[in-house]
């Protein structure tokens, strides 16, 4: 038994209550471990482009692409599903280091990277042009002002 004595009391503890003692502080304390891993994690999540990949279809014809312009949220997972209707054609985003050849009759996957934010120009070997627009995310205008 421990006996903890003050001025004007005594409190003893058996062995088996230090025991209990002892794991309901360790519990404590893994609850708590708990509840801080999961605000970060939650604090992960907002930040993060967590989900699926957004695909957007886009038509390669008579060189021109539709649509020719779109918006994107910043650090949004985006894929361009492009069909070359007419004829083949290379697609090509200078800012992001994307070139992607597009044979004609079939649907092609690119992917897009991040572009940071503002206006990005997307091309074609066949004079076509586009406008890639990013912008920022709910939470990322919401942190600016703060």
């Amino acid at each position: 038994m421990l006996k903890i004595s003050g001025k004007n009391s005594e409190v003893g503890l058996s062995r088996q209550g230090i025991i209990i003692l002892i794991l309901i502080l360790a519990g404590g304390f893994g609850v708590y471990l708990v509840v801080q891993n999961q605000r970060k994690t939650d604090l992960k999540v907002t930040y993060s482009t967590a989900g699926a990949t957004r695909q957007i279809p886009v038509t390669a014809s008579g060189d021109e692409f539709k649509p020719n312009t779109f918006q994107i949220g910043h650090l949004e997972p985006i894929a361009l599903m492009v069909t070359a209707v007419d004829k083949d054609y290379v697609l090509e985003i200078p800012e992001g280091g994307i070139h992607a050849a597009l044979p004609q009759g079939q649907a092609t996957e690119v992917q897009i990277g991040s572009l940071g934010l503002g206006k990005f120009e997307f091309i074609c070997s066949q004079q076509c042009r586009g406008t890639i627009e990013v912008i920022p995310l709910k939470d990322e205008d919401d942190e600016r002002k703060n």
